[in-house]
Protein backbone atom coordinates (compact mmCIF):
# COMPACT_ATOMS: atom_id res chain seq x y z
CA UNK A 1 0.00 0.00 0.00
CA UNK A 2 1.36 3.55 -0.98
CA UNK A 3 1.92 5.56 2.04
CA UNK A 4 2.50 2.72 4.35
CA UNK A 5 -0.57 3.10 6.47
CA UNK A 6 -2.42 1.16 8.13
CA UNK A 7 -6.10 1.74 7.25
CA UNK A 8 -7.51 1.47 11.36
CA UNK A 9 -3.96 2.24 13.77
CA UNK A 10 -2.87 5.18 11.24
CA UNK A 11 -6.01 6.68 11.42
CA UNK A 12 -6.52 6.68 15.12
CA UNK A 13 -2.69 7.62 15.84
CA UNK A 14 -3.26 10.61 13.25
CA UNK A 15 -6.44 11.88 15.01
CA UNK A 16 -4.25 11.98 18.17
CA UNK A 17 -1.58 13.99 16.60
CA UNK A 18 -3.84 16.25 14.61
CA UNK A 19 -6.32 17.32 17.55
CA UNK A 20 -3.19 17.98 19.78
CA UNK A 21 -1.29 19.78 17.53
CA UNK A 22 -2.90 23.46 17.94
CA UNK A 23 -1.08 26.33 16.80
CA UNK A 24 -1.36 28.61 13.68
CA UNK A 25 0.88 27.28 11.16
CA UNK A 26 1.72 23.84 12.88
CA UNK A 27 3.43 21.33 11.01
CA UNK A 28 2.07 17.70 11.21
CA UNK A 29 3.82 15.31 8.65
CA UNK A 30 3.06 11.84 7.49
CA UNK A 31 5.10 9.91 5.06
CA UNK A 32 7.58 11.94 6.34
CA UNK A 33 9.87 9.16 4.49
CA UNK A 34 8.90 10.49 1.15
CA UNK A 35 10.00 14.34 2.11
CA UNK A 36 12.20 14.23 -0.93
CA UNK A 37 9.36 12.96 -3.17
CA UNK A 38 7.09 15.98 -2.86
CA UNK A 39 4.49 17.63 0.14
CA UNK A 40 1.15 17.89 0.03
CA UNK A 41 0.07 20.85 2.49
CA UNK A 42 -3.41 20.92 3.47
CA UNK A 43 -5.30 23.36 5.45
CA UNK A 44 -8.20 23.09 7.41
CA UNK A 45 -11.63 25.42 7.17
CA UNK A 46 -12.32 28.35 9.67
CA UNK A 47 -13.07 25.14 12.61
CA UNK A 48 -9.28 24.49 12.51
CA UNK A 49 -7.72 20.47 12.55
CA UNK A 50 -10.37 17.79 12.93
CA UNK A 51 -12.04 14.50 11.31
CA UNK A 52 -12.29 16.56 7.62
CA UNK A 53 -8.73 17.27 7.70
CA UNK A 54 -7.83 14.19 8.85
CA UNK A 55 -9.63 12.09 6.28
CA UNK A 56 -7.73 14.59 3.65
CA UNK A 57 -4.77 13.55 5.20
CA UNK A 58 -5.11 10.12 5.71
CA UNK A 59 -6.16 9.20 1.84
CA UNK A 60 -3.31 11.86 0.62
CA UNK A 61 -1.06 9.54 2.64
CA UNK A 62 -2.59 6.30 1.52
CA UNK A 63 -2.72 7.23 -1.84
CA UNK A 64 0.76 8.88 -3.01
CA UNK A 65 3.75 8.51 -2.23
CA UNK A 66 4.24 12.15 -1.25
CA UNK A 67 4.82 13.67 2.25
CA UNK A 68 1.72 15.28 3.76
CA UNK A 69 1.99 17.96 5.80
CA UNK A 70 -0.43 20.12 8.08
CA UNK A 71 -1.21 23.49 7.85
CA UNK A 72 -3.02 25.29 10.78
CA UNK A 73 -3.56 28.88 10.09
CA UNK A 74 -6.98 29.08 12.40
CA UNK A 75 -7.39 30.38 15.82
CA UNK A 76 -8.83 28.15 17.93
CA UNK A 77 -12.61 28.37 18.66
CA UNK A 78 -12.51 31.75 16.66
CA UNK A 79 -14.75 30.57 13.84
CA UNK A 80 -16.13 34.41 12.91
CA UNK A 81 -12.92 36.01 13.23
CA UNK A 82 -10.72 33.01 11.19
CA UNK A 83 -13.82 34.05 8.25
CA UNK A 84 -13.33 37.74 8.45
CA UNK A 85 -10.20 38.94 9.58
CA UNK A 86 -8.86 39.24 6.08
CA UNK A 87 -5.68 40.80 6.83
CA UNK A 88 -4.48 37.93 9.10
CA UNK A 89 -5.69 35.24 6.70
CA UNK A 90 -3.47 37.16 3.96
CA UNK A 91 -0.43 37.01 6.62
CA UNK A 92 -1.15 33.31 7.20
CA UNK A 93 -0.59 32.71 3.10
CA UNK A 94 2.59 34.83 3.36
CA UNK A 95 3.66 32.36 6.14
CA UNK A 96 2.61 29.12 3.92
CA UNK A 97 4.44 30.70 1.33
CA UNK A 98 7.78 31.20 3.46
CA UNK A 99 7.40 27.43 3.99
CA UNK A 100 7.15 26.53 0.55
CA UNK A 101 10.24 28.72 -0.54
CA UNK A 102 11.83 26.74 2.57
CA UNK A 103 10.72 23.18 1.45
CA UNK A 104 11.85 23.72 -2.19
CA UNK A 105 15.62 25.29 -1.27
CA UNK A 106 15.87 21.60 1.00
CA UNK A 107 14.56 19.53 -1.88
CA UNK A 108 14.75 21.17 -5.19
CA UNK A 109 12.59 20.10 -8.10
CA UNK A 110 10.40 18.20 -5.79
CA UNK A 111 6.43 18.74 -6.33
CA UNK A 112 4.31 20.82 -3.70
CA UNK A 113 0.46 20.83 -3.76
CA UNK A 114 -1.73 22.79 -1.62
CA UNK A 115 -5.48 21.09 -0.72
CA UNK A 116 -7.99 23.76 0.98
CA UNK A 117 -11.41 23.30 2.49
CA UNK A 118 -13.66 26.10 2.94
CA UNK A 119 -11.84 29.15 4.38
CA UNK A 120 -8.32 27.17 4.19
CA UNK A 121 -8.46 27.83 0.61
CA UNK A 122 -8.18 31.48 0.50
CA UNK A 123 -5.26 30.59 2.67
CA UNK A 124 -3.86 28.42 0.09
CA UNK A 125 -4.65 30.61 -3.14
CA UNK A 126 -2.78 33.64 -1.25
CA UNK A 127 0.14 31.60 -0.54
CA UNK A 128 0.79 31.20 -4.47
CA UNK A 129 0.11 34.87 -4.66
CA UNK A 130 2.97 35.57 -2.08
CA UNK A 131 5.66 33.12 -3.43
CA UNK A 132 9.09 34.50 -5.35
CA UNK A 133 8.66 34.18 -9.01
CA UNK A 134 11.55 31.51 -8.88
CA UNK A 135 9.73 29.39 -6.61
CA UNK A 136 6.70 27.47 -8.41
CA UNK A 137 3.61 24.99 -6.97
CA UNK A 138 2.04 22.30 -8.77
CA UNK A 139 -1.24 22.73 -8.45
CA UNK A 140 -4.19 23.60 -5.53
CA UNK A 141 -7.56 21.99 -4.56
CA UNK A 142 -10.19 23.76 -3.37
CA UNK A 143 -12.89 21.81 -1.62
CA UNK A 144 -15.84 23.76 -0.40
CA UNK A 145 -13.97 27.42 -0.83
CA UNK A 146 -15.30 30.34 0.70
CA UNK A 147 -13.63 32.45 -1.41
CA UNK A 148 -16.02 35.11 -3.92
CA UNK A 149 -17.38 33.42 -6.89
CA UNK A 150 -16.26 36.54 -8.68
CA UNK A 151 -11.97 36.58 -7.01
CA UNK A 152 -9.80 36.24 -9.41
CA UNK A 153 -7.28 33.43 -9.41
CA UNK A 154 -4.77 35.09 -12.44
CA UNK A 155 -2.28 36.07 -9.96
CA UNK A 156 -2.00 32.37 -8.18
CA UNK A 157 -1.84 31.01 -11.47
CA UNK A 158 1.37 32.65 -12.50
CA UNK A 159 3.19 30.48 -9.65
CA UNK A 160 1.46 27.10 -10.10
CA UNK A 161 2.85 25.09 -12.81
CA UNK A 162 -0.45 22.92 -13.59
CA UNK A 163 -3.79 24.59 -12.11
CA UNK A 164 -6.31 25.14 -9.91
CA UNK A 165 -9.00 22.68 -9.29
CA UNK A 166 -12.58 23.92 -7.24
CA UNK A 167 -15.20 21.02 -6.09
CA UNK A 168 -17.89 23.03 -5.57
CA UNK A 169 -21.56 22.12 -4.97
CA UNK A 170 -24.72 24.07 -5.36
CA UNK A 171 -26.22 22.19 -1.93
CA UNK A 172 -23.76 23.87 0.10
CA UNK A 173 -26.02 26.53 0.54
CA UNK A 174 -26.15 26.82 4.30
CA UNK A 175 -22.55 27.74 5.10
CA UNK A 176 -21.39 28.94 1.26
CA UNK A 177 -24.98 30.60 0.81
CA UNK A 178 -26.76 32.35 3.43
CA UNK A 179 -23.50 32.12 6.13
CA UNK A 180 -21.20 33.99 3.76
CA UNK A 181 -24.05 36.63 2.82
CA UNK A 182 -24.37 37.39 5.94
CA UNK A 183 -20.73 37.04 7.51
CA UNK A 184 -18.80 37.70 3.99
CA UNK A 185 -16.23 35.33 1.65
CA UNK A 186 -12.36 35.41 2.94
CA UNK A 187 -11.85 37.92 0.65
CA UNK A 188 -14.95 40.13 2.17
CA UNK A 189 -17.83 39.92 -0.70
CA UNK A 190 -21.54 39.53 0.86
CA UNK A 191 -23.01 36.84 -0.81
CA UNK A 192 -22.83 33.08 -2.19
CA UNK A 193 -19.03 31.50 -2.79
CA UNK A 194 -17.10 29.87 -5.29
CA UNK A 195 -17.83 26.57 -3.20
CA UNK A 196 -21.17 26.76 -4.22
CA UNK A 197 -21.64 28.03 -7.52
CA UNK A 198 -18.41 27.90 -8.89
CA UNK A 199 -16.31 31.01 -10.33
CA UNK A 200 -18.38 32.88 -12.44
CA UNK A 201 -18.00 32.84 -15.97
CA UNK A 202 -14.70 30.95 -16.43
CA UNK A 203 -16.87 27.36 -17.25
CA UNK A 204 -15.74 24.04 -17.00
CA UNK A 205 -12.18 24.83 -17.83
CA UNK A 206 -11.36 28.31 -16.89
CA UNK A 207 -8.12 30.67 -17.37
CA UNK A 208 -7.28 28.78 -20.58
CA UNK A 209 -7.59 25.23 -19.20
CA UNK A 210 -5.97 25.65 -15.74
CA UNK A 211 -8.99 26.59 -13.63
CA UNK A 212 -11.13 22.67 -13.64
CA UNK A 213 -14.19 23.60 -12.10
CA UNK A 214 -16.01 20.00 -10.62
CA UNK A 215 -19.23 20.18 -9.45
CA UNK A 216 -20.98 17.73 -7.16
CA UNK A 217 -23.04 15.08 -8.58
CA UNK A 218 -25.61 12.26 -6.70
CA UNK A 219 -22.68 9.78 -8.10
CA UNK A 220 -20.61 10.71 -5.33
CA UNK A 221 -22.37 9.77 -2.45
CA UNK A 222 -21.28 6.53 -3.20
CA UNK A 223 -17.63 7.61 -1.82
CA UNK A 224 -19.01 9.37 0.68
CA UNK A 225 -19.45 13.02 -0.51
CA UNK A 226 -22.98 13.96 -0.27
CA UNK A 227 -22.92 17.28 -1.72
CA UNK A 228 -23.06 19.17 1.48
CA UNK A 229 -19.86 21.16 3.07
CA UNK A 230 -18.42 18.65 5.23
CA UNK A 231 -18.26 14.98 3.55
CA UNK A 232 -16.48 16.62 0.56
CA UNK A 233 -13.20 15.83 3.23
CA UNK A 234 -14.62 12.26 3.01
CA UNK A 235 -11.43 9.98 2.58
CA UNK A 236 -13.37 7.71 -0.24
CA UNK A 237 -13.93 10.56 -2.01
CA UNK A 238 -10.37 12.16 -1.58
CA UNK A 239 -9.18 9.05 -2.44
CA UNK A 240 -11.07 8.24 -5.70
CA UNK A 241 -11.09 11.98 -7.45
CA UNK A 242 -7.87 14.13 -5.62
CA UNK A 243 -5.26 11.62 -5.09
CA UNK A 244 -5.18 10.52 -8.33
CA UNK A 245 -4.45 13.94 -9.54
CA UNK A 246 -1.07 14.39 -7.73
CA UNK A 247 -0.02 10.54 -6.74
CA UNK A 248 2.79 10.43 -9.19
CA UNK A 249 3.61 13.71 -8.76
CA UNK A 250 2.74 15.24 -11.23
CA UNK A 251 -0.53 17.75 -12.12
CA UNK A 252 -3.12 15.82 -13.96
CA UNK A 253 -6.84 17.17 -12.84
CA UNK A 254 -9.23 14.80 -14.46
CA UNK A 255 -6.83 11.30 -14.83
CA UNK A 256 -9.42 8.22 -15.25
CA UNK A 257 -11.45 7.22 -11.81
CA UNK A 258 -10.64 3.18 -11.27
CA UNK A 259 -12.63 2.84 -8.45
CA UNK A 260 -16.15 0.90 -9.61
CA UNK A 261 -17.85 2.47 -6.43
CA UNK A 262 -16.93 5.82 -8.20
CA UNK A 263 -18.34 7.85 -11.27
CA UNK A 264 -16.54 9.63 -14.15
CA UNK A 265 -15.64 12.97 -13.44
CA UNK A 266 -18.17 15.46 -13.87
CA UNK A 267 -16.81 19.44 -14.14
CA UNK A 268 -19.73 21.96 -14.96
CA UNK A 269 -20.40 24.18 -17.95
CA UNK A 270 -22.11 27.32 -18.00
Amino acid sequence: MRGHLNKAAGAAVLMAVVMTSGGCGSLVTFNAEHIDDGIVFVLPGIDGPGLGPLGVMVAVAENTDLAVRQFDWTIPFALVLNQTAEWRNRDMGKLLASQIVEYAQKHPGAPVYLIGHSGGTAVAVWAAEALPADVRIEGIVLLASSLSPGYDLSKALTRINGGIVNVFSRSDSGLLGAGTTMFGTMDGVYGQSAGMAGFYQRGAWGYGGRLVQMEWTGGMSRVGYHGDHFSVCSSSFIAAYIAPMMADGSWQPISPISSADTVTLNVVSR
